[in-house]
């Protein structure tokens, strides 16, 4: 019943935003219930101890409001929305705009998180930097940008299915790498279990650490299929301008 109801929420936010024309040169705020609201100021206040709110001219918006807001020509999404309903609210950035719109989400993961501009989460010291993109057309709820969503996009378009063969080509090997790292990892570990020595062999020891290696190949492999993915979608829209 709940999946219903948001579906029809979801139906009647597009037909809302569908019947008015959006002036994407001015800030504005773009409310779940379809609302806009265009303002001069517009401000993503992050209250320490308190929860992220935008502020524009006259009226103060918590996220959970908001679908998209749009700050000096640029284009912000909620994922919370699209994408990660039980937790934070994080806003991706418009980076490609054409028939097909690609979002960039950058967040920092370390010991002391704290939200910086435009609702992404950075912070001090060293963290771990992690990269999403999703991708939607004009103001649709978006979805996360992969091969499994993209070739179920353009199923129809074999030059796309084209563009799109080198990065299915890049993940059934990178699912080789895994297998084969996990399998080097636990060998290594089981064969250290059940030699029981009290050193620690060398042999089983690079085992492991190369199967650790592995994952980080694989690792990097996904970020390249990332950036063939958004280049797909640029080639896709240089030619339907």
């Amino acid at each position: 019943m709940k999946k219903l109801f948001s579906l029809i929420l979801a139906f009647f936010f597009f037909s809302f935003v569908n019947a008015q024309e959006i002036d994407q040169t001015r800030n504005f705020v773009l409310l779940s219930s379809g609302k806009l609201v265009y303002s001069n100021k517009l401000e993503l206040k992050t209250p320490t101890f308190k929860k992220n709110y935008i502020q524009t001219s006259k009226n103060k918006f918590m996220m959970n409001q908001v679908r998209f807001y749009n700050k000096d020509n640029t284009l912000f999404v909620n994922t919370h929305w699209s994408h990660n309903p039980t937790g934070s609210r994080f806003f991706a950035e418009k980076i490609e705009k054409g028939k097909i719109n690609v979002f960039e989400l950058v967040t920092v993961n370390n010991s002391a998180p704290t939200f910086g501009a435009n609702g992404m989460m950075t912070g001090g010291g060293f963290g771990t930097t992690t990269v999403r993109y999703y991708y939607n057309s004009g103001f649709k709820r978006t979805k996360k940008l992969n091969y499994s969503n993209l070739s179920k996009e353009f199923k129809d378009d074999p030059i796309m299915l084209q563009e799109l063969a080198p990065i299915k080509k890049s993940r059934n090997t990178r699912t080789i790498i895994y297998i084969v790292g996990g399998a080097a990892i636990a060998g290594g570990i089981a064969s250290i279990l059940i030699k029981r020595e009290e050193k620690l062999p060398a042999s089983e020891i690079a085992v492991i650490i190369g199967g650790g290696i592995t994952f980080w190949v694989a690792h990097f492999m996904s970020k390249s299929e990332n950036k063939k993915a958004v280049s797909a979608i640029r080639t896709y829209n240089l030619k339907h301008k």
